[in-house]
Order: structure tokens, then sequence, then C-alpha cells
């Protein structure tokens, strides 16, 4: 993961650590949270839903070490 930070200007990890989700695409998790909780999952939506969640925990770990590396960059 360093090597990727490595590119990043303070700034442009400072933005990936503030980045949130598109307010449609938050819907949409939503929508299919919910339909999963209720059993009523297609196929598609299983696979679209399964494909979100694995984007959403790589973003959170690129998020947690931009966060470490401000952290530790601050006097």
């Amino acid at each position: 993961m360093a090597p990727i930070f490595a590119l990043l200007t303070p700034e442009q990890t400072r933005r990936l650590a503030d980045l949130q989700g598109d307010p449609s695409l938050v819907d949409r998790l939503a929508e299919l949270a919910d339909k999963a909780n209720e059993g009523e999952l297609s196929l598609a939506d299983r696979e679209e839903y399964e494909a979100y969640i694995e984007a959403n925990n790589v973003l959170a770990v690129f998020q947690a070490e931009a966060r470490f590396r401000l952290n530790q960059s601050e006097p």
C-alpha cells in the first residue's frame, strides 16, 4: 500500500481520507441491504451488493491508511 501513497500529494491524501459515497450509490446500497435483510435479493442483486461491499472494504482500508499518514505528518 505504501507505493500508492508515495504517488499522492498531502492534499490528495486528505481528499482520499475525506471521500464520501455518492448519494445515489448510498441509496442503492440501502435498497440492496433492505432486500438482503428481507431475503429478497436476486442473484444479480447479490452479486452487485457483494461487489459494493468488497469495494467499500478496500476503500475503508485506503482511508484508514490515509488518515494514519496524515496524523503522522502533523506536528
